[in-house]
């Protein structure tokens, strides 16, 4: 596959962790799934560890409610 243009060769990602989590159930943070723990770390962290194992991405944008 042939480049073109001025592309940097990378990408960005959006993480949308904006869902209400009815149906994760209720705990400490009902409703803020992403920052319920599994294994000791939020989830949210897993997926950001992945992206950032991926040379080719740029940056992340992660989409949240406001509090």
């Amino acid at each position: 596959m042939k480049k073109t243009g001025g592309s940097s060769g990378g990408f960005g990602v959006v993480l949308a962790a904006a869902g209400s989590g009815t149906r994760f159930g209720s705990g400490e943070n009902p409703g803020r799934k992403q920052f319920m723990e599994l294994g000791g770390r939020p989830l949210i962290t897993y997926s950001l560890d992945a992206f950032a194992s991926i040379p080719e991405v740029r940056v992340v944008c992660i989409v949240a409610p406001a509090e």
